[in-house]
């Protein structure tokens, strides 16, 4: 899918916006994932989406990681996406995301 010059300017322009430390913020902020960890292991629902052409991270060891935490993980990987899926694979992501949301209607975390 072709992304509009409009929407390029607009993410352009959101990216000049954000001052600089806050990369290095982002970078280097202490993350607990604990809380978030603790439901996974109680039931709470996790779905994954990436393209295997994504250029900023490493989607299938991100997925690995996140799965050893969660008792419902479910992962869609795109053969030819790359970083933005939610533009380039639209109804396949819509989709999948639809499925994902009727099958796993978060109900609380098991007792």
């Amino acid at each position: 899918t072709e992304v509009s010059t409009e929407t390029r300017c607009l993410w352009r322009g959101m990216m000049s916006s954000a001052p600089p430390i806050s990369d290095r913020c982002l970078l280097l902020r202490d993350v607990d994932t604990g809380p978030l960890y603790a439901v996974g292991e109680k039931g709470y629902p996790l779905h994954y989406i990436f393209g295997m052409d994504e250029q900023t991270f490493d989607g299938p060891k991100l997925a690995g990681e996140e799965e050893k935490h969660f008792k419902n993980f479910s992962v869609l990987y795109i053969p030819e996406g790359g970083h933005s899926e939610f533009l380039q694979n639209t109804q396949m992501v819509i989709g999948s995301i639809t499925d994902f949301v009727r099958e796993n209607c978060w109900k609380g975390v098991e007792e």
